[in-house]
């Protein structure tokens, strides 16, 4: 088996095809907006509710398929241009649909509850429900229309102007096979060489590419982060993480929590990577070398890849292990190396059956494994909440949406190492290491972001180097002593991350909440595999259908406690101390 490519003709014909459907879409949900409130007050609500979730799964599609059209090649032709109408359309769409939320808002105690009783809104009633609550951050109509036309389109602008600015980056560079330009993502690729030389001089040239774009990138992240934190004023919010909480339902305490308690475990990290440079048998180990494939294991086919991660996924239930096969033989999984595609893996969602598309880059690395089943986790999830739940609740269930990819990445490093016991160790360390990245790294950031938002909110503007300072402080403080953490890796680091602050804030810190809660539900899988197995499918099934607080209390988990942190860090000790 080779790696194969997307077909995204099954979604559109072309990028024509999809900017019409997002006009469409776009003029549809104005529409809706300007009749909602008469059909709420005829008795419409069900009808309205219906239309509501029709266009909004309709979004979700065709800003996914603008999304891979620039994950799949960002510098391909017509791709940016297809990225900037698609999101103008989206962004206008999604303004109209929230008038249309408003008209719910406003709805009397006793219409809403009336309307929630109707039978076929049993699933929609967490999501309606919740958007009730939130109503005292939204402002007065006219209000939210004029912040909607100048604050969403700048925004997409910013994080628009660091995607095409990113994208549009080549340096010449010759890895051994002679000169010639490379992109960002390319470059990434190579820090997984096992050649020091090339690895290092490979980062060493992201650094300077990224150094040229410095300032660019500082000018948009201060500029988001100062409009955010207005809108946290007029809006109410008490705190900069306040607006991803409420829409991931998750309290700040528990975040709160989370970033004391992990600094607590940060020496479980500096020993992988000490035991990583052993066994690279390097001295003078750096951040570049932190992806460096380990020595004494065959590369894998993509046949082996793709076989250990569906293995891993029916470990957990061979239900979820056929729906992973299935994903692969209809070619969902863009599995290719090629210049131009994004370095990171990722699953979008589509209005198909099954709905995923997902990505990575195949290398033959071990590290595949882990990597495939993690958006496996993600794909299959996908698959289970569209098959059981009407569009309105199907996906993601707020900030425990990584718990599947994690528990599925876990899954699959479990069955690496069982088909390479004589490489166990090394076996164990390459899936410890994505893990620690979710339940370390993303923390770090996520200290990075709240230390930014104060510093803006001091009156201190975000220049490169103050934004790189704090990447300086928060992941030197990470990596201790034994690795040094210099200007050129707050370079890169900054870079790197810059994608995540840009369009979205306070994102990554679902990694380490989806990483500790899966770690937490693999320890409690040792003890009743069969209990768990039933118990897992019917928790995928749910999508977005209950809170994400109600969907962990069949695993006696209580979302944002202490208490599920450390059971995770406890867990992921464990298995760090089998490596």
């Amino acid at each position: 088996m080779d790696p194969t490519r997307w077909d995204l003709r099954e979604l559109f014909d072309d990028d024509a095809a999809a900017i019409a459907a997002a006009e469409a879409t776009a003029l549809a949900a104005q529409a809706l907006a300007s009749s909602s409130v008469e059909r709420l007050a005829a008795g419409d609500g069900v009808g309205v509710i219906a239309d509501f979730e029709l266009l909004d799964a309709s979004l979700d599609s065709v800003h996914d398929y603008a999304r891979m059209r620039q994950y799949a090649d960002a510098n391909g032709p017509g791709a940016q241009d297809t990225v900037i109408a698609v999101a103008a359309l989206v962004t206008a769409a999604r303004a109209s649909l929230e008038v249309v939320l408003d008209a719910w808002r406003d709805l009397d105690e006793d219409g809403a509850a009336s309307l929630l009783a109707h039978a076929d809104l049993g699933a929609a009633a967490y999501r309606l429900g919740r958007a009730r609550e939130l109503a005292p951050h939204r402002m007065a109509p006219e209000a939210e229309a004029v912040w909607t036309a100048r604050t969403e389109a700048a925004r997409t602008r910013w994080g628009s102007l660091n995607d095409n600015v990113e994208g549009a980056l080549l340096v010449q560079f010759d890895d051994g096979t002679g000169e010639r330009p490379w992109g960002i993502g390319d470059l990434g690729t190579l820090l997984r060489r096992p050649e020091p030389d090339v690895r290092r001089a490979a980062y060493a040239a992201m650094a300077d590419a990224y150094a040229s774009i410095n300032d660019v990138l500082a000018i948009a992240w201060d500029a988001l982060v100062a409009d955010r934190l207005a809108e946290d004023r007029l809006r109410g919010r008490e705190h900069p993480a306040q607006e991803t909480l409420d829409d991931e339902n998750m309290p700040l305490a528990g975040l709160l929590s989370l970033i004391e308690i992990a600094p607590q475990r940060w020496s479980a990290r500096r020993d992988l990577l000490e035991l990583q440079a052993e066994l690279l048998g390097i001295q003078d180990f750096q951040v570049a070398d932190a992806d460096a494939p380990l020595p004494g294991m065959p590369p894998l086919s993509y046949s082996e890849v793709t076989d250990l991660a569906v293995a891993g996924l029916g470990s957990l239930a061979p239900v979820l292990g056929d729906d992973a096969r299935r994903l692969v033989e209809l070619g969902r999984v863009d599995g290719e190396t090629r210049s131009g595609k994004q370095p990171y893996a990722v699953t979008f969602s589509t209005r198909l059956d099954p709905p995923a598309f997902l990505s990575y880059r195949f290398t033959g690395s071990p590290g595949n494994v882990p990597l495939l089943g993690h958006e496996l986790g993600h794909a299959v999830a996908l698959a289970r909440s569209s098959d059981a739940q009407p569009p309105i609740a199907r996906g993601w269930p707020g900030v425990v949406f990584e718990v599947p990819s994690l528990t599925a990445e876990i899954a699959a490093g479990d069955a690496l190492v069982a088909a390479f016991p004589e490489h166990a160790q090394l076996c164990r360390l390459v899936a410890g290491q994505d893990l620690a990245w979710s339940a370390f790294e993303t923390v770090a950031f996520c200290r990075v972001e709240i230390d930014l938002y104060e510093t803006r909110a001091g009156g201190t503007i975000l220049t490169a180097d103050v934004i790189r300072d704090a990447f300086r402080r928060h992941f030197g403080d990470l990596y201790g002593p034994g690795v040094t953490f210099n200007d050129r890796d707050a370079l890169v680091t900054m870079g790197g991350w810059a994608n995540y602050a840009m369009h979205s804030r306070f994102y990554n810190f679902q990694y380490a909440v989806g990483a500790l809660v899966a770690l937490a539900l693999h320890a409690r899988r040792r003890e009743d595999p069969e209990r768990f197995a039933t118990d897992y499918v019917a928790f995928l099934s749910e999508g977005r259908s209950s809170s994400p607080a109600a969907q962990l209390e069949r695993f006696g988990l209580t979302l944002g406690d202490r208490a599920v942190w450390e059971a995770g860090y406890d867990e992921l000790d464990r298995r760090f101390a089998a490596v």
